[in-house]
């Protein structure tokens, strides 16, 4: 018998908790441990009006109930509204900046001054995305046995190059060779315009808005075929691009870099997925295939040659292939079909001779030789001349072409205000907001 009891009384039944207490208690926990996701913390003042309103009712009803857990509810629920502050703190914009950024640019000296020749590694951002890309030169000439090529920082970013090379090629006079985002060499003749074209605009299921055309060509040769793009990622797509960044605030540049500190192949899988999002590359389909291939983002700079490698649906005179892309993100400047060839010759790979930079980087040809880690990194407005010693000219009647092969990426800061816009980043990565509807608002010019 509890000693405590007067005798002659019956016992009185164990106190339970008030219900208000418990409701404290569950959602300051959830509150504690939701903290992780932006905002959620904020259910810690629910906590904190539960709590305190259970403690003041049990000063004035005299209902013998439990009140314990209220002041447990109480303090997770502040431990959770001070991490959500903290989130809004992180959330806060205070200063504004712009930027602008795409790639490392390629000059050539053609005998008389250096002209851009080549916009290389666009898409490589920050060093988990480091790629290799290859252009070829149009403007190039040797003189006195020397080819000369200028790599220069134009942007508001910071170019890291690991390596450069040139590799020169030498093929009869009806055969054009050209750069494949494979790294590979198209070899191909008979390069042919289209004989019918249409281009329209709509959206997809999804309701991503897209831009289309339809190239139908007479069926070359054979069962494979190089289609021949001259285009570029037009600059408006980079404005774009930029603008919508700037929208998630500056701290998504270190929150990126953070993810690619491993340098690891799975953030280029992270960031090819991220280009897909944002509706950046060009997809191409043959005939009445559902398979796509792929073009990666080209720098805006210039317009290049960028061959594709495709297989030929069987039968027909003809063969129809299908271009899509976010409306104003490509510039087609021309679409050629051609056979494919076989290479003619192994080309020749030409590494620096000499490379120097004038802005305290000295002597940088060892930085330059190979895919080392090695590499020259260049600020705005900073450049580097490379010499390469010509080989052998080609006979009668051949031709040659010259290939600049870079290993790079680049640096940019996030424009837009400080800190990170949490919502505007879940609504990016759930599909509510998206490059393509945002570019939309934008009036290209």
């Amino acid at each position: 018998m509890n000693q405590m009891q007067p005798q002659g009384q019956p016992p009185r039944p164990p106190l339970s908790h008030s219900s208000m207490s418990i409701g404290a208690l569950v959602v300051g926990l959830l509150a504690f441990f939701g903290g992780v996701v932006p905002f959620v913390g904020f259910l810690g003042l629910v906590a904190l009006g539960l709590g305190f309103f259970d403690l003041q009712r049990a000063k004035t009803d005299g209902v013998p109930e439990k009140h314990g857990l209220s002041t447990a509810g109480m303090v997770l629920g502040g431990i959770a509204s001070l991490g959500a502050i903290g989130w809004v703190i992180f959330s806060v914009w205070f200063v504004e900046s712009a930027s602008k950024g795409s790639c490392p640019h390629l000059y050539a000296w053609d005998g008389d001054h250096y002209a851009l020749d080549a916009d290389l590694v666009s898409g490589a951002l920050y060093k988990g995305a480091e790629r290799e890309d290859m252009d070829r030169l149009e403007s190039l000439k040797p003189v006195d046995g020397v080819y000369r090529v200028r790599i220069q920082d134009d942007l508001q970013e910071q170019d890291n190059v690991d390596s450069l090379s040139l590799v020169v090629v030498d093929v009869p006079e009806a055969m054009t060779v050209l750069p494949m985002q494979s790294g590979e060499l198209a070899f191909t003749s008979a390069l042919a315009a289209p004989i019918s074209r249409t281009h329209d605009t709509g959206t997809f299921d999804s309701g991503e808005p897209r831009e289309s055309w339809a190239f139908t060509f007479a069926r070359p040769k054979g069962n494979e075929a190089v289609l021949v793009l001259h285009a570029r990622t037009s600059p408006f797509a980079e404005n774009a691009f930029v603008e919508y960044m700037a929208t998630m605030g500056q701290a998504t540049r270190p929150l990126l870099e953070f993810r690619a500190r491993d340098n690891c192949s799975c953030f280029r899988e992270y960031m090819n997925a991220e280009m897909d999002r944002l509706g950046l590359p060009l997809s191409v389909t043959i005939g009445t295939s559902n398979e796509k291939l792929r073009v990666d983002p080209i720098g805006p700079a210039i317009l290049r040659n960028q061959a594709v490698a495709i297989a030929l649906p069987e039968g027909g005179d003809t063969v129809t292939i299908r271009l899509d892309g976010t409306p104003d993100f490509w510039d087609l400047d021309s679409v050629m079909l051609g056979v494919k060839e076989n290479a003619p010759a192994e080309p020749t790979v030409l590494h620096p001779a000499r490379a120097l930079s004038t802005f305290a980087l000295g002597d940088v040809k060892k930085k330059l030789m190979a895919d080392d880690d090695d590499r020259i990194s260049l600020a705005p407005g900073q450049y580097a001349d490379v010499e390469f010693d010509e080989p052998a000219a080609p006979p009668p009647s051949m031709k040659r072409t010259v290939i600049a092969k870079m290993r790079g990426y680049y640096d940019l800061d996030i424009g837009g205000r400080a800190g990170a816009n949490i919502p505007r980043m879940v609504a990016h990565r759930t599909g509510v907001t998206s490059l393509p509807r945002f570019a939309a608002t934008m009036r290209r010019p």
